[in-house]
């Protein structure tokens, strides 16, 4: 072909470099307007957060709070609560988690108690939606990127977070009631205690349950699961639909029908199917013969407590064994159970069932040579794969950081142990071998520290990863790996 300028007529041919190949290539950019302190919801949630926690521990330090008139043990000569006693349960139960330096229906007086039901209750229904009640209280508007956040965490539908958050409670509150109910009625049949005790000891449980909180207040703990199977297949139902997730439970309610529901649901559906099945399984197959554990009861008894503590280790914490006795391949097993932990817009802690399923489907997808993960016949979207990878890589640099300060600074404790109550704390389970009295002070703020964390980073993330303001690609280029 002629390309002649002294023919104008004749077709001409540039060649210019396509985008792709000329170097970084703008695709998108918002321009989202930069909210004050006040404003920012990711640092007003930690405030009232913090601030929450701190009130806890002042009226757990009074010594209307514990029985220390009494002579029990773990008490200043003032009878105020030592300060790690009292900031380890506050934060214990403002995250739900159930740790405790203490026995806490002998330690505590019943203001304590209230306060722990108080603060178990406002964290169970989530700091995230304790705060949004504070933000429209004080006149401010639900932004763009919490809807957006709401979104992404499973609801389907813009709606305001007003609507939500009183959906949320009335939810909450309902299971709550209904828990309180069956519980009384079949503690009544192995305990006689006055009327009184008898209700404030259920309600307690229900709520406890529920939060996945992992607190007890009757004098025998835990261990009064084990004299009732009804007992224990309530609690087990609580934890299970407070670790399900409010927009997956909204999402059976209006399909019904496994193949109308949504991506996310379906992922928790099986990723929670595939745990307790692991878990339950493999539990028993390595405590059957143990004597300290569950060797010595019933087949039928060993079934129910392989089931329970699969359900209970994950995300709650109760316990009716004794898990320093139990093997540290159970103690591993565990400890990843726990550190997956509960869904998504739930009350349960972890890197959560969503997050693994992602990364799951990432594996298998690449192993069958697809460039993009993929499950139920939808594809994920990249980001949410690499969201999935930094909660999760985040989440076990803290875990391997805390453990081996603590083995440091205590190290007449296993480290299995502290490695095992370390991933509870994190993943605000509240499961323990036991080593949460003999830690001092500053190992106590770490620990305290931990469950706060477990609690904050991955809101933090999904905060940072929401509102990106500018979106770009460089140029691409391979690398070896294997």
């Amino acid at each position: 072909m002629n390309n002649s300028p002294l023919n104008p007529h004749e077709e001409q041919i540039v060649t210019q470099p396509r985008i792709t190949e000329s170097g970084p290539t703008m695709v998108s950019t918002s321009d989202l307007r930069r909210t004050s302190i006040w404003e920012g919801s990711h640092i007003f949630i930690l405030i009232a957060f913090l601030g929450f926690i701190v009130v806890g521990t002042i009226l757990l330090l009074l010594p209307i709070s514990n029985n220390c008139t009494l002579g029990i043990a773990n008490c200043s000569d003032s009878n105020f609560t030592p300060f790690r006693i009292a900031f380890l349960t506050a934060t214990s139960a403002a995250t739900v988690t159930g740790h405790t330096a203490v026995s806490t229906a002998e330690y505590w007086s019943s203001f304590g108690h209230l306060v722990i039901f108080a603060m178990m209750t406002i964290g169970g229904l989530g700091f995230m939606t304790a705060a949004t009640f504070i933000l429209i209280i004080i006149g401010q508007r639900s932004t763009l990127p919490q809807r957006l956040l709401m979104r992404d965490m499973g609801f389907d539908r813009m709606q305001g977070l007003k609507r939500l958050a009183l959906n949320i409670m009335a939810v909450v509150m309902l299971f709550y009631v209904i828990g309180f109910l069956f519980i009384w009625v079949f503690t009544t049949n192995i305990q006689s205690t006055d009327t009184s005790g008898e209700l404030w000891h259920s309600l307690f449980l229900s709520v406890s349950a529920f939060n996945n909180a992992g607190f007890t207040i009757n004098a025998e703990g835990a261990s009064l699961l084990a004299k009732s199977y009804g007992l224990m297949i309530v609690v087990t139902i609580l934890i299970i639909l407070g670790s399900f997730g409010w927009a997956s439970m909204v999402d059976i309610f209006r399909h019904r029908h496994f193949n109308r529901l949504t991506l996310n649901t379906k992922m928790i559906i099986m990723a929670n199917l595939a745990l307790w099945a692991i878990g339950a399984v493999v539990f028993f197959a390595l405590e059957y013969q143990n004597e300290e554990t569950i060797g010595g009861i019933h087949v039928v008894d060993q079934v129910f407590s392989s089931v329970f503590h699969t359900v209970s280790g994950r995300t709650a914490g109760f316990t009716t064994i004794n898990f320093k006795e139990s093997t540290d391949f159970t103690k591993i097993l565990y400890s990843i159970l726990m550190l997956i932990g509960g869904s998504p817009g739930s009350v349960a802690g972890g890197i959560k069932t969503t997050t693994i399923a992602v990364l799951a489907a990432a594996v298998i997808s690449s192993l069958r040579g697809r460039s993009q993960a993929e499950m139920f016949g939808r594809e994920i979207a990249h980001f949410q794969v690499m969201r999935a990878l930094a909660v999760t890589i985040l989440s076990l640099i803290i875990v391997l950081v805390v453990a081996p300060t603590l083995t440091f600074m205590h190290p007449e404790l296993p480290f299995i142990d502290v490695m095992f109550d370390v991933f509870s704390a994190y993943a605000t389970t509240g499961s323990s071998t036991g080593i949460v009295p003999y830690l001092d002070t500053f190992t106590t703020i770490l620990f305290s520290l931990t469950m706060i964390l477990g609690r904050l980073v991955p809101l933090y993330l999904a905060f940072s990863l929401v509102t990106e303001r500018t979106s770009y690609r460089f140029v691409r280029e391979r690398v070896t790996l294997g």
